[in-house]
């Protein structure tokens, strides 16, 4: 009588092969979004700005047309602090509308963190800049900037902190601080009808001189 023979360990040791190569093709996979850099980061840093925008527009509603640098500090406005660059203070006006103030941070901005209200809000927890210039009456609400992506830069070097004054003689662009990973410098801005676009070192004064303004001032924090 013939014993069984015992089975062959070969087809175990593919299937081992074959996992262990799926699992190393989903790390490759997801890498960028690992790295803190990827689409979805890039995708949640536009919905941020959008939220934000849409902040703006309704207190703008509710405020006789007018956005908070446009309005006195003694009406709950922001405009004192603005004409000194203070971004942080228009975006405290948005504490009715936004209840969630992380969303004033990119998810690929290295150097800031998410506050945990709207009292302790600082420049260390935001990472857009607001256009005080970017709308007026007159002008196309699609074209006109109000946020975006800070680290911009003038020239060639990067924007610091502080009231910024753009002018149409100016090459702007963007540096490598956020979203890393992209396959050129790029940035996200926001406009004055709510919708926002994500724009490289290619386009960024394309979209800046859609607004037809020979200057803006930009709060960057």
């Amino acid at each position: 009588m013939r014993l069984p023979r015992p089975k062959s360990s070969g087809i175990v040791l593919i299937e081992v092969l074959i996992i262990l190569l799926v699992l190393m093709l989903l790390v490759v996979l997801m890498l960028p979004y690992l790295a803190g850099g990827g689409p979805a980061k890039g995708a949640q840093c536009r919905s941020n700005q959008q939220q934000i925008t849409v902040g703006f527009i309704l207190w703008d509603s509710d405020n006789a047309g007018k956005f908070p640098w446009q309005v006195s500090e003694t009406n709950q406005g922001a405009m004192e602090a603005s004409a000194r660059g203070d971004v942080v203070a228009g975006y405290k006006t948005l504490q009715g509308y936004l209840q969630w103030p992380p969303v004033f941070v990119c998810p690929t901005d290295p150097s800031r963190t998410a506050a945990t209200n709207f009292s302790s809000l600082g420049n260390q927890n935001l990472s857009y800049f607001i256009n005080f210039d970017g709308v007026a009456r007159a002008t196309n609400a699609f074209a006109g900037i109000m946020t975006g992506d800070r680290h911009l830069s003038a020239d060639g070097t990067p924007v610091k902190p502080g009231l910024f004054t753009y002018s149409t003689n100016m090459v702007m662009g963007w540096t490598t601080e956020l979203h890393s990973l992209a396959a050129t410098p790029m940035g996200v801005l926001s406009f004055y009808d709510g919708h926002c676009e994500a724009v490289n070192n290619t386009n960024i004064n394309a979209a800046l001189q859609r607004q037809r303004l020979a200057s803006s001032r930009f709060a960057v924090p």
